[in-house]
């Protein structure tokens, strides 16, 4: 990390406009192609530069993809909660706008991606702990939706937690994704634990988004 870290602090101006670039490029043939499929030549190629190039900049193929995701992961949650403090929206609008994201962004993922993702243990581990991360900013969100008389109060939100993890971990694990595609997955399991917790007043609302 330390050594990564340094690479960039020495970057000029045009070296950290090409690392984006290179970011930028090889996310989107990720996900597109899946990762095993894209070669550093590839992205070279589609950027009209030397791999050498690429190479300087970011040493292997797992370097530049757990970069990628932290980048997009990042920019995600800072979107979804500067949304969500704005004083016009409420949790409803904050949860459909999380979802209309979130279906954007799967219906952008080949199964290919999904599927070779999991195979990288720096990755992997990155976003088993940005998930326990984002544990806490689910609970405060929840409170607030009960506060605002959209989510049931005699839920134990815990327990509701842990069976969605293991939801969308049997998704994953039994490749769903691949028979339905992941947005169809997504949708259905969101749709049926949003609709459990959510009170009449909420129900109506979360019409918006069926």
């Amino acid at each position: 990390m330390v050594k990564g870290m340094n690479r960039m602090s020495g970057l000029t101006p045009y070296r950290q406009e090409l690392r984006e670039r290179i970011l930028k490029a090889a996310m989107s043939e990720f996900f597109e192609k899946g990762i095993k499929a894209v070669k550093m030549d590839d992205i070279a190629r589609r950027l009209s530069i030397s791999k050498r190039t690429v190479y300087e900049i970011y040493s292997n193929k797992e370097e530049l993809l757990l970069e990628g995701m932290k980048a997009a992961e990042q920019e995600f949650d800072e979107y979804i909660r500067e949304f969500s403090e704005q004083d016009n929206h409420d949790v409803m609008d904050t949860l459909i706008e999380f979802y209309n994201c979130q279906a954007q962004r799967l219906s952008n993922m080949s199964p290919q991606f999904l599927d070779e993702v999991q195979k990288y243990e720096r990755v992997r581990t990155y976003l088993e702990n940005k998930h326990k991360e984002r544990d806490e900013d689910a609970f405060n969100f929840i409170n607030r939706g009960v506060k605002e008389g959209f989510f049931r109060a005699d839920i134990n939100y815990h327990i509701v937690a842990e069976v969605a993890r293991e939801t969308v971990s049997f998704a994953m694990t039994s490749q769903l994704y691949k028979e339905h595609g992941m947005q169809m997955v997504f949708r259905n399991i969101i749709l049926l634990f949003i609709r459990g917790i959510c009170t009449l007043h909420g129900l109506k609302m979360l019409e918006r988004i069926e």
